[in-house]
């Protein structure tokens, strides 16, 4: 709790937000900081297209070995892709171009 009391409050939310929270009557709605650039949904892409071949799905076991085999050689490739997403992370945001996030808290009654 002590985490979510640093997120900045905010007095407008995108319409569906403001259906899926105006039920429960939040109090302290926040929006914590836009996470994330462009280049971190470029390399969360390129990971997205090399996974299938690192692990593949609902396969027999010697097409799974052999898309493993084949794609072990990009394993480098991944790794790196992942690390340079996770660097980007720590930028300044973008367009808030991974999702938008809101958190609320229910008045106790």
């Amino acid at each position: 709790m002590a985490e979510r009391s640093r997120l900045p409050e905010v007095d407008h939310l995108p319409d569906r937000h403001e259906q899926v929270l105006s039920p429960v009557e939040p109090e302290g709605v926040r929006v914590p900081p836009p996470g994330g650039d462009e280049l971190t949904v470029a390399c969360y892409k390129l990971q997205a297209l090399l996974l299938p071949f690192l692990m593949p799905q609902q396969t027999g076991a010697v097409k799974t070995f052999g898309l493993r085999l084949v794609a072990s050689p990009t394993v480098p490739l991944f790794v790196a892709l992942a690390a340079v997403a996770n660097l980007s992370l720590r930028g300044k945001g973008g367009d808030d171009c991974l999702g938008y996030t809101v958190t609320a808290d229910r008045a106790v009654e």
